[in-house]
């Protein structure tokens, strides 16, 4: 491979050969895409890998106070949860979840596992709910680093109701952690003065 004219070179050193095959490890946990990681390339990998906090690099998490003074989980850049919830027919779905808020970099991966569900086809082409479905489902395969045997492959889900009630606990997290307004007329009442 050829150096491109005025690029500078990386500055990062190369990754260890253990963190190359812990990143194929969590992902082969995970079944991000139902993707196999060797295929996506050890550039790719790297990038990756990269783009983890070192150990012992000073980046904190948030804090855990309010402006109120009272402590929520939910502050912290990690969060676990219990969910429970059970279908129409009486089939339950339970299990501990753990939450990431999602860097620059998993955003675009967020992104791109989005346009591989759309499979090339114009967003015109789908229903604004599909969108929201597949915007829910891509997120959650990055942001959800523990959970239940059941909730491995979000795709293979069969109720739209499930996987809307886990996003909307996914969604309390970055909410609370960004700040976000809870009240919902807020930001009309705002744009409207």
């Amino acid at each position: 491979m050829s150096k491109r004219p005025g690029t500078a070179p990386r500055s990062t050193p190369p990754p260890r050969k253990n963190d190359l095959r812990e990143l194929r490890e969590a992902a082969d946990e995970q079944h991000v895409l139902g993707r196999d990681y060797d295929s996506l390339g050890e550039e790719t990998l790297k990038s990756l890998v990269e783009q983890r906090p070192a150990a012992g690099s000073g980046v904190a998490p948030l804090g855990a106070l309010t402006s109120d003074g009272d402590s929520d989980p939910r502050d912290q850049e990690s969060w676990t949860f219990q969910f429970d919830w059970t279908d129409s027919r009486g089939k339950r779905f339970a299990g501990r979840f753990t939450n990431r808020i999602l860097t620059l970099g998993l955003l675009q991966r967020v992104a791109a596992a989005q346009a591989a569900m759309q499979q090339g086809q114009p967003v015109e082409s789908f229903s604004p709910a599909m969108l929201v479905i597949n915007n829910a489902i891509s997120h959650m395969i990055f942001s959800l680093t523990e959970r239940p045997a059941w909730a491995k492959d979000l795709t293979a889900l069969t109720s739209v109701e499930l996987v809307m009630k886990l996003w909307e606990k996914v969604r309390s997290h970055e909410d609370r952690y960004f700040r976000a307004e809870t009240t919902p007329d807020s930001s009309d009442e705002a744009e409207e003065q």
